[in-house]
């Protein structure tokens, strides 16, 4: 049986806002620890409601009280004969709990958590495909999504393609409600079969995706324009990666100017995103030799991320570190040479550390950076070139069903 909690509901609006405006987040995770040690399973979900997204620490609470959450639904069906709007409920709060879990890089709970979401999800589907096969479709999303942040590619598309194919037959029978749901899908399985090596495959695929954002933006910009830049990003890494760098920049170079845009309107949102599409740029525009543009977007991109990562290091560490290792790239090219040693030296002891907690996700990451980081000492003792490798950065558009963390 859970403790008496020690504060009232109504008081979780100023606790969170002290805790936000506190620097040090002593006042969070003294908050976080409150719920933890009295936790409040019946008010839970009215708490979490009132969250905002953020920092690291406002997960965390956020995990907290899913994870209540999830508790109050399960005991509620150990005393009832089996519902199907409880099991509903809960396959939603497992989903958006694996993202919170994700976000705190808690990846194998994660994607624990994403399976029993489409288990549940399934036995849902089959009695009434009608009405469930659209939430079907948005647990194997999240669940490709956890698989490949753990490296299980092969299972991820899978997962990713069962959930295009619902997604493309409801968006047949109802474009209006689906046909979103189905470009993002798209979007994302454009990136799962790039990972697998199916480069044209995943060129067609994202090419049908932009069609549709473009039709949809068409009709409610406002709404779609985000997902657009997001696709449009990929869209370019897909033409590079064909080796059609000319009609590459074109994209890319539209996916900055939607960014910009709206990280004017609203930075918290939009700057992790903008700065993506900034990186990206910046290869385009160096495998073209538009070294003076190429230079200024990423130094921009450095910029942004260096400021994100000083108010959110475990969100946007890997980042920074991603774009310096660019920047050492491109200082090279410009005969920069002890500022690419300077910048080198700093990706690889950001990866160094991420790889310690993460190492299947950074050790590649490592590897690029060390790699960039030698062709930048070399190049300082010996004056001459070396084969230095970009890093490109791909989008996962939101379905607009899915509760989940930035797309960025």
């Amino acid at each position: 049986m859970s403790k008496e909690h020690s504060f009232p509901k109504h008081s979780i609006d100023d606790l969170v806002a002290m805790g936000v405006a506190d620097d040090s987040g002593v006042l969070l995770a003294t908050l976080n620890a409150a719920l933890i040690a009295a936790p409040v399973p019946d008010i839970a979900d009215q708490l979490l409601a009132r969250i905002p997204s953020g920092s690291k620490l406002l997960v965390e609470i956020s995990s907290t009280l899913g994870s209540q959450v999830i508790e109050h639904i399960r005991s509620s069906q150990r005393s009832s004969k089996f519902d199907i709007e409880s099991q509903d409920r809960l396959a939603t709060a497992l989903l958006d709990q694996s993202n919170r879990l994700a976000d705190l890089g808690r990846f194998k709970s994660a994607l624990n958590t994403a399976e029993e979401a489409v288990r549940i999800r399934q036995q849902l589907a089959d009695r009434d495909p009608e009405t469930h096969l659209p939430g079907l479709a948005t647990a194997l999303s999240t669940l490709s999504m956890r698989q490949s942040e753990l490296g299980m590619f092969r299972n991820a598309l899978f997962a990713i393609e069962e959930a295009a194919r619902i997604r493309r037959r409801l968006a047949t029978k109802d474009p209006t409600t689906y046909l979103p749901d189905l470009a993002a899908t798209l979007s994302n399985l454009s990136n799962r079969l790039s990972v697998r090596g199916n480069r044209s495959g995943a060129l067609e695929t994202i090419s049908e995706s932009i069609r549709y954002f473009r039709s949809l933006c068409d009709a409610n910009p406002e709404l779609h324009r985000p997902h657009l830049a997001a696709t449009l990003n990929n869209l370019s890494n897909r033409l590079s990666d064909m080796g059609m760098e000319n009609e590459a920049l074109q994209p890319i170079e539209e996916s900055v100017e939607i960014r910009r845009r709206l990280a004017e309107f609203d930075p918290v949102l939009y700057l992790p995103s903008l700065a993506r599409s900034l990186n990206n740029l910046s290869n385009r525009l160096a495998s073209l030799g538009k070294i003076p543009r190429m230079l200024v977007a990423i130094e921009e991109c450095v910029s942004i991320r260096r400021e994100l990562a000083d108010s959110d290091p475990a969100r946007y560490l890997p980042e920074l570190a991603k774009s310096l290792s660019n920047l050492t790239i491109r200082l090279l090219e410009i005969g920069r040479l002890s500022d690419a040693l300077e910048t080198g030296n700093e990706s690889v002891f950001i990866f160094r550390n991420l790889l310690s907690a993460r190492p299947e996700l950074f050790r590649r990451n490592l590897i690029i950076a060390q790699s960039n980081l030698s062709s930048a000492a070399k190049r300082i003792s010996t004056d001459r070139p070396h084969k230095i490798v970009g890093q490109t950065e791909n989008d996962h558009p939101m379905e607009k069903n899915y509760s989940s963390r930035r797309l960025s």
